[in-house]
């Protein structure tokens, strides 16, 4: 096989032969011949040359740090006309070779099934592969705006008993009977009756205001977000006012000191104990038929303490005295999860806003929901587009805008005769 150099002086001397005329068919032919054959011994130079590349000799002196090289492969493999064609190694070892001693010397050549092995595991054996790491920047973690979760809310069975409608803010005036006497009297024919006499008086209710504001940035206010920020700010004021609105009602049945009690006999951790006061409260909820206008007693706000107590109450054959499930000669029943009892027809919600549960005696509410009122406005949106309280010299800065919320809230006791104040020790 000719060299590049010879195969190029050849086709120069071919050319140079023929410079004061044109080449014959047959020159043609030689000259096509001498190309292809040029191809042929450039594309071996060039495996030649990624062969020995590949197969350094390592070095004889230590290097001052450390290097990685290969081994020598076992065989030589060029590409030609589309075909991997194997070629002896730098070894002297043969592909073909190795795969027919393996077959047929049955396991007696080692060193073959080795050679073949380390060729076939190098060629499947990933190189470079890429994995989710080297693609983090292409693949962020997807936003999801539709699972956005907002604080739970509070149940509002304190408002639920006492809503009587909206307000505007403004005080108004309710009359009320105040008293009267010798109205109706026993007759005595030919006397005339004694004039009776009646007084009556008007209760004025003024509502209280409640509000709040929330300043961002205008930098923030303008990226508005996903969900949109202004919307989750407000949705969350509305949930605080709902909550002061409940705490307001708690705070103000705390302040009828002047209701008549419903004392139930301290707990002692025993279910004897707790049949005992469960006894004192059917008790006192009989006794009220006998009051003015008999038991109209239909709002039962129960401390969690009160609550519990009734809840695990059992009769003294291990029953619950207030089933949830098939309730067999009982006095009420408990409903699903326990949202309330029925206590001897008396419904007992429980409310947390009367505060947590303790060690000492707290206060549940009975009433009659005809003489606990309640009256709210709306909570009203309002926004300013500027900061509120960041100023400078008492000027509205332009840096932040507000979020603010007002509402009226109005609470009445129209006949303290309507309500009961329920005791309750869980420890005697």
């Amino acid at each position: 096989m000719r060299t590049i150099e010879e195969i190029t002086s050849a086709m120069t001397a071919l050319v140079d032969g023929a410079a004061d005329r044109s080449l014959t068919d047959d020159e043609v032919t030689e000259y096509e011949a001498m190309e292809t054959e040029l191809k042929g011994a450039q594309r071996d130079h060039e495996i030649r040359n990624r062969n020995a590349a590949y197969n350094t000799v390592p070095m004889t002196a230590r290097p001052a740090t450390a290097v990685v090289t290969r081994e020598p492969l076992p065989y030589n493999v060029a590409r030609t006309s589309g075909r991997s064609i194997f070629q002896p190694g730098t070894n002297g070892h043969d592909f073909s070779s190795d795969v027919f001693a393996i077959i047929n010397q049955d396991g007696r050549a080692p060193e073959a099934e080795k050679r073949v092995s380390a060729l076939l595991g190098a060629a499947f054996r990933p190189r470079n592969d890429v994995d989710r790491a080297d693609t983090a920047a292409l693949n962020p973690n997807r936003y999801a705006p539709e699972l956005w979760q907002p604080q739970m809310d509070y149940a509002t069975p304190l408002w639920d008993m006492i809503g009587s409608g909206p307000t505007d803010g403004a005080p108004f005036d309710v009359p009320k009977f105040g008293s009267s006497s010798g109205m109706v009297g026993p007759a005595t024919e030919g006397v005339e009756p004694a004039a009776g006499a009646a007084a009556f008086t008007m209760q004025t209710i003024t509502p209280t205001q409640v509000w709040g504001k929330v300043e961002i940035t205008r930098q923030t206010a303008r990226r508005g977000g996903r969900p949109e920020l202004s919307g989750i700010l407000w949705d969350q004021m509305l949930r605080e006012y709902y909550e002061d609105r409940e705490a307001a009602v708690a705070t103000f049945l705390n302040t009828l000191t002047a209701a008549a009690d419903i004392a139930i006999t301290a707990g002692a951790g025993t279910n004897a104990s707790d049949l005992i006061s469960v006894g004192d409260l059917e008790a006192a909820i009989a006794s009220l038929q006998f009051v003015r206008g008999g038991n109209r007693f239909r709002a039962f706000a129960a401390h969690i303490d009160l609550f519990k107590m009734l809840a695990r109450v059992k009769d003294t054959a291990g029953r619950p005295l207030y089933p949830m499930i098939n309730p067999t000669n009982a006095n009420g029943t408990a409903e699903a999860l326990f949202s309330y009892l029925n206590v001897a027809g008396t419904r007992v919600v429980p409310s947390y806003a009367l505060g947590a549960t303790g060690t000492a005696s707290a206060n549940s509410w009975l009433f009659d929901p005809q003489k606990v009122r309640g009256w709210a406005s709306a909570p009203e949106r309002l926004e300013w587009n500027f900061g509120a309280t960041v100023q400078t010299a008492n000027i509205p800065q332009l840096s932040h805008v507000t979020i603010g919320i007002y509402g009226d809230i109005a609470l009445a006791n129209l006949d303290i005769n309507g309500v009961r104040q329920v005791t309750y020790d869980p420890v005697a």
